[in-house]
């Protein structure tokens, strides 16, 4: 797949902070007062003073008392909205009586209180001075800033243990340097970027490509719609892929680069659930109190989405992030459930797209024997959940798809996330028609979006006798049905808008990527 380039412009601002080291025998002076500030449109580098260091009749030292002296610190801070690399340099200046060697001094530049660098100043170090006149320059650090990022940094330096009084030239001479900060604008790439530019695999654990050229789209006339959920797909596969995200103050992961209608999202599903609640229910006068397999007027929704603040239960909770009480069982049955420390916070709903979702169930006969391949087409068909042919209720409207920010995983999603193994491989998991067996465990145990516990997806799940059965994923691995009302986990679902971006993080459990977006 080919690279997008990534141009830089460059914007080289040079601060300066003025080092005097005077040697008299062994008898150094290091002062430095003052702030220095440069500041362009959408970048600042600010050197804050802090304490001042202040070395007198000073010799050579081990490290570990070298690294008692009073640091000189300083903060780096970017206000752009893009990223911004930064190099810092010290760089040699000529002095006003007899120059010490460079090669006597140590120094040591601490990042926020981690050190980044201990050494002599030796030739591995040299680097183009940018400085004019300066006579040498050592690259002491090199790192990145996020939008609006700011970095503290802490400078020590002293004479090196190795001189001796045998080094005569150390003696009554003076070093002149100063600390330049050399800075560039990058391109931050969005997580949509990222994920499309990502390295590709055929097996294994790691980002797929997905041809939906063939795809069998039914449920509308749109021929932007169609061509929209026609286009290849990257999805993460595998047991344990890097697509860790930080969102909301919390672990999630992408399940891909995902069609939508309208067009290509970042889809996102919660790494946890946020509990046990129904789908749907109802009173015992409407499906005798099991509900209705119907999105559009399901309590799940209800929970996770906002405009449902009036409802009396459930409605909104966890996209307000309050607590109230949730529906978890037939006949309207409610507990007490609590969104304050886990429901979505103002900043996460900015960055979640309002998307169509396609709300169409598995299949016109009994969803059985379905392979799992075959779940991306019936999602965008128009069939309904309700072939029930007696005894069940006709009074809710039927809907073929649903605009919305918070919903459930899809039987797709859950399909495209195996890698499959060494007795039954991805392309055999794919065509396969339950995950259930133990001959095909392979699918469902290289599966990162398997859960430990029977959990709901967002496809009604056809029956002739019953128009109340979801489509969930059980804890054996097949994708099966319950009735609308049982209390099975809820993990939240969301597409990202195409300008979120990434910050930092390698994708990791332990570091995972850092979302950042603009709000206009």
């Amino acid at each position: 797949m080919e690279k997008k380039k990534v141009f830089v412009v460059l914007c080289c601002i040079v601060l300066l902070l003025v080092i005097c080291v005077s040697y008299a025998y062994w008898s150094l002076t290091f002062t430095q007062t003052g702030n220095n500030l440069v500041t362009t449109d959408c970048f600042e580098i600010e050197f804050i003073e802090g304490n001042a260091i202040n070395l007198s009749k000073a010799y050579p030292v081990s490290d570990s008392d070298g690294m008692k002296n009073t640091p000189y610190t300083f903060t780096i801070k970017n206000v752009c909205d893009g990223g911004v690399s930064y190099q810092i340099n010290l760089e040699t200046l000529t002095p006003s009586g007899k120059k010490l060697s460079d090669q006597y001094l140590k120094i040591d530049l601490m990042e926020e209180n981690v050190s980044k660098i201990t050494s002599k100043l030796e030739s591995s170090l040299n680097t183009e001075p940018t400085i004019e006149g300066a006579l040498s320059a050592y690259q002491l650090l090199v790192g990145d800033l996020g939008p609006n990022e700011t970095k503290e940094f802490s400078l020590r330096i002293w004479m090196h243990s190795d001189v001796t009084a045998m080094d005569k030239d150390s003696m009554n001479a003076v070093y002149h340097g100063k600390i330049s900060v050399i800075t560039s604008y990058n391109h931050i790439p969005t997580l949509s970027e990222m994920v499309r530019n990502g390295s590709l695999v055929t097996n294994g654990t790691g980002l797929y490509e997905i041809d939906h050229s063939n795809a069998n789209i039914t449920y509308t006339s749109d021929p932007i719609a169609i061509n929209n959920l026609k286009q290849t797909e990257y999805r993460y596969a595998g047991s344990n892929p890097t697509n860790y995200v930080r969102f909301n103050n919390e672990l999630w992961r992408i399940i891909g680069l995902v069609n939508t209608p309208e067009g290509q999202r970042v889809k996102l599903i919660r790494n946890e659930s946020i509990g046990r609640y129904s789908w749907d229910t109802s009173d015992g006068r409407i499906n005798s109190g099991n509900g209705i397999n119907e999105w559009s007027q399901a309590d799940a929704l209800r929970l996770l989405n906002s405009g449902y603040d009036s409802l009396e239960w459930g409605g909104s909770l966890y996209y307000n992030r309050r607590s109230g009480r949730c529906y978890i069982g037939n006949q309207n049955y409610l507990s007490a459930c609590n969104f304050s420390s886990n429901g979505l916070l103002d900043q996460s709903k900015g960055m979640v797209d309002a998307i169509t979702w396609n709300t169409r169930a598995n299949g016109t006969i009994e969803g059985v024997y379905i392979k799992m391949m075959d779940y991306y087409d019936l999602e965008r068909s128009s069939n309904t959940g309700d072939i029930c042919a007696r005894g069940c209720d006709k009074s809710v409207a039927r809907t073929t798809s649903w605009k919305g920010q918070v919903g459930l995983m899809y039987p797709s999603d859950y399909a495209y996330a195996t890698s499959g193994g060494t007795t039954t491989n991805r392309t055999n998991c794919l065509n396969s028609t339950s995950w259930g067996f133990k001959s095909v465990s392979d699918c469902k145990n290289n599966d990162w979006l398997y859960y430990s516990g029977n959990q709901w997806m967002l496809m009604p799940f056809s029956s002739s006798f019953d128009n109340s059965e979801v489509s969930e994923i059980r804890q054996d691995g097949s994708v099966n049905s319950s009735h609308a009302y049982s209390d099975l986990w809820v993990r939240p679902v969301v597409y990202l808008k195409n300008e979120v971006q990434v910050t930092k993080g390698d994708g990791s459990n332990q570091n995972p990527y850092q979302l950042f977006y603009k709000v206009n």
